[in-house]
């Protein structure tokens, strides 16, 4: 009989050398994952962090003995659910494991999705107690002579019953009835958050699972070390390598990386949701990264700034995710590393993210907000992350903190195992932090946003719907480009007619640039980034 090894004591000899890689710490994982089929995988209270320890040597592998033990290590653990008496334990709920289980609530647009992939299956689960009467939507929605039965006090699930609308068929019919919505998508989303649908997905395919949701990578980078110490400032400067051409089906593949990706992690983010896959680009960076830059669909896009959401990989799994609001030469930027790939290379992946931004966009300023280093975020604080991205460059936007923050690096430099109290790390939190990377002027859309306010008050007495239209008039005489019938530029239009007439624009470079950049709007989130931020440099002169 073989002898089996206790899970929780191969967690514990893992977390122990999974972070180094001198020739004793490859050795033990050696011998640590060759006890793979002799690990007794029934002690649930350790097989999360089990795999997640293995994910975290497929993204940083010592070298290919060790990459390929640790994949058939997954293999195993992957088989492991396909007991569905194991895959349906509740510990295992919300984990992305193979075969288990997910409750949670997701756009109209994600559901949607959800339901047409072979993978995984998706159903209405319950209704939110706080939610809004389903009675009140199916009014508008249902066939006349059905109406009458939402005037009858019943609850969601009793009308849903009274309506013969089987349990495996509630989502999809909710799904359809909101089609009613869909030429008013704002008016549709605020009415499925009203109703607060949790929904159940159950992942039939193991390719559904974070164990097996990666890119196909030719090369795997292995690691020598966890690379902490780097000249920053010289990636930041290095050029960035053209966009990988893809192939139909790879672009394909990479687009269903990124979806399952934020499905298994429940983290939906709108750019992935509402992803414009014609403004995919693709890099493949060094180190084992590549990363996908994607804006959002037209209709969804914000009107001034732009909304462009990121994936970074790191030898083909998604180690991190987020997105930056980008107008002209300033971002404001946000990253999130994934559990399973913390402790790895955090700030080399800060910089290449920050690498791709800068050149594919022209970015010159980057601003990240106060959740990233703490703001209701206590590991932010316990970690001193506020500190991370000191050392890349951030400083407080609050010239007040800037020089708090100034003393208190000097100290840690100075003062062997000096470190900040928390009460000073929390304050830190009171300014967004910033990176300047060139002489750069922002134009604050929130100062043209009043500006609109007020003139549409004083010229209109707020009537804004005469502003728009004679707005939109006086854009068409002085720019030449007509009012047009297509409603996405049709949105733009609105917007730069209304910003041209209040900011008094006459100038024709300027004219012309705001008619560009209506037609990039919707078309090339790149060009339009690059026209803002001249228009941007125009307005500031």
């Amino acid at each position: 009989m073989v002898m089996k090894h206790s899970l929780s004591s191969i967690v514990k000899q893992l977390s122990s050398i999974i972070y180094t890689f001198d020739e004793s710490s490859n050795a033990k994982k050696k011998e640590v994952l060759a006890f793979s089929k002799q690990i007794d995988l029934s002690n649930s209270k350790y097989i999360i962090t089990y795999h997640d320890m293995l994910l975290h040597m497929l993204a940083y592998p010592a070298n290919k003995e060790i990459y390929t033990l640790a994949s058939h290590a997954l293999e195993l653990v992957s088989k492991h659910f396909k007991n569905k008496a194991i895959a349906n334990q509740v510990v295992f709920e919300n984990s992305g494991l193979p075969y288990t289980r997910m409750y949670s609530r997701f756009t109209t647009d994600y559901c949607t999705w959800m339901i047409t992939h072979p993978e995984c299956s998706i159903s209405l689960y319950e209704f939110e107690k706080v939610a809004c009467s389903l009675n009140d939507i199916l009014k508008i929605c249902l066939p006349a002579i059905e109406q009458e039965i939402t005037s009858a006090g019943l609850s969601n699930e009793e009308l849903l019953d009274t309506l013969n609308i089987k349990a495996k068929d509630r989502l999809h019919f909710l799904l359809n009835s909101l089609r009613y919505f869909d030429t008013q998508l704002k008016v549709k989303d605020f009415i499925w958050e009203s109703l607060k649908p949790i929904t159940e997905v159950h992942f039939k395919d193991p390719a559904c699972s974070r164990t097996w949701n990666a890119v196909t990578v030719k090369n795997i980078f292995y690691h020598t070390e966890i690379l902490k110490k780097f000249d920053h400032q010289s990636l930041l400067n290095q050029a960035l390598p053209p966009a990988i051409k893809l192939s139909s089906a790879a672009k394909q593949q990479l687009v269903e990386v990124i979806r399952k990706n934020l499905l298994l992690t429940m983290r939906e983010t709108d750019p992935v949701t509402y992803m414009d896959e014609n403004s995919l680009h693709y890099f493949e960076l060094e180190r084992g990264i590549s990363v996908a830059i994607f804006g959002m669909q037209a209709a969804r896009q914000l009107p001034t700034c732009s909304y462009v959401g990121y994936t970074l990989f790191k030898n083909g799994y998604p180690v991190s995710y987020g997105g930056s609001w980008l107008i002209g030469e300033t971002a404001n930027f946000g990253i999130n590393i994934f559990e399973p790939y913390r402790g790895g290379e955090s700030g080399y992946t800060l910089i290449q993210l920050l690498r791709v931004y800068r050149q594919l966009f022209g970015i010159s300023y980057f601003e990240i907000e106060p959740y990233q280093f703490g703001q209701d975020n206590p590991d932010g604080i316990k970690t001193g992350a506020f500190w991370f991205y000191y050392r890349f460059g951030f400083r407080p936007v609050d010239s007040k903190l800037a020089k708090l923050a100034a003393n208190e690096f000097k100290k840690i430099q100075s003062i062997k195992g000096y470190r900040s109290t928390e009460a000073t790390l929390i304050q830190f939190t009171d300014s967004n932090l910033a990176l300047q990377l060139g002489d750069v002027k922002g134009l604050s859309f929130s100062t043209i946003r009043e500006s609109i306010s007020s003139f549409i008050q004083t010229h209109y007495q707020g009537n804004r719907t005469r502003a728009v239209q004679e707005s939109m008039e006086t854009f068409t005489r002085l720019s030449g480009m007509p009012i047009p019938k297509n409603n996405i530029l049709l949105l733009a239009y609105e917007t730069f007619s209304l910003i041209a007439v209040t900011l008094e624009i006459k100038d024709k470079k300027q004219l012309d640039l705001l008619v560009q950049m209506i037609h990039a709007k919707s078309s090339d989130m790149v060009q339009f980034n690059f026209l803002l931020g001249r228009f941007i440099k125009t307005i500031n002169k």
